[in-house]
């Protein structure tokens, strides 16, 4: 169902206001890091991570931004082959990075939380300062790998698919989206699982601790239950958004709708939904990140 130009562009507007959002909140948060560093001269394990994540958070709002001005400008059949494959790599570099990074967020989580009794786990414990760098130009590397890989069986066939009847092309084109949503899964499966299992074990963990322990440590305020209380809700709710955002990828490549079809809306507006939500959970699980916003905003209300 093709929609009125009156309801797409109130769409168009909800879209770009949650382009901005996204890019503000991402920004946010780096410019509360980059203070912090001025501060203390320093950036902390947890930080470094969340840094690149905003910075993967950005470069995924902006990728998808330009995707749709491309898509709504250029046609498809006649765009040009070197824009497709900058555009594409790009975008699944953001995603793929977003999931590893966000990977690497819950197994720092969950190594600190954790008491821990492997003896690899409890080095890398001891050495995270050092680790977390490496770590996070490993899962940078791996994502740039998986969206090399994914041009190269993707982007070709679409050039000789202009070739070809409507028919074969219509075949062809499914199995190429075969192709790539095997590469997709295949690179952010990992790092999905590694969500999923570091936050149940961890939130587990808590609640057997607040079992074992009772409910008064919870209510008389202890610092550090307190902490690990904020890190499992963030864990959680990154669990949570990313099977969303799963899923509607999943539904989104196996189905054929119009730009301007409201399916199709729908779609762009959970995709774009994802970055500001992302940084949300982010701010919100990071008491500092949290009060600093929360400043900002009344501020903003006075003026």
């Amino acid at each position: 169902m093709d929609l009125g130009v009156g309801t797409v562009i109130c769409l168009v507007g909800l879209v770009g206001l949650q382009t901005f959002a996204g890019i503000s909140f991402n920004i946010f948060i780096l410019i509360h890091i980059f203070l912090d560093f001025l501060q203390y001269c320093s950036v902390s394990p947890r930080n470094k991570i969340l840094a690149a994540l905003c910075v993967s958070g950005l470069c995924y709002t902006i990728m998808t931004s330009t995707n749709l001005l491309l898509g709504i400008l250029l046609s498809p059949t006649t765009s040009p082959v070197y824009i497709l494959c900058i555009m594409f790599v790009f975008t699944m570099y953001s995603i793929s990075s977003c999931s590893w990074l966000t990977a690497c967020l819950c197994f720092f989580y969950f190594i600190k939380i954790l008491h821990i009794k492997s003896h690899l786990l409890v080095q890398l414990k001891l050495n995270i300062k050092t680790v977390v760098p490496w770590l996070i130009l490993g899962v940078e590397m791996i994502s740039l790998c998986g969206s090399l890989v994914n041009v190269l069986i993707f982007i070709p066939p679409q050039e000789h698919n202009h070739n070809v009847s409507n028919v074969n092309d219509s075949a062809g084109m499914t199995e190429e989206i075969s192709k790539y949503l095997n590469i997709i899964y295949m690179v952010n499966v990992v790092p999905f699982l590694i969500v999923m299992v570091t936050a149940v074990s961890t939130a587990a963990s808590l609640i057997l601790h607040l079992r074992k322990m009772g409910r008064r440590l919870e209510t008389s305020g202890h610092t550090g239950l307190a902490a690990h209380h904020r890190a499992v809700k963030t864990m959680l709710a990154l669990l949570c958004l990313y099977s969303t955002f799963y899923i509607v990828l999943f539904i989104r490549f196996f189905s054929n709708y119009s730009i301007l079809s409201l399916e199709n809306w729908i779609y762009l507006i959970v995709m774009f939904s994802f970055s500001p939500v992302q940084a949300v959970v982010l701010i919100h699980g990071n008491p500092k990140l949290w009060k600093s916003l929360l400043r900002m905003s009344t501020w903003l209300s006075c003026i």
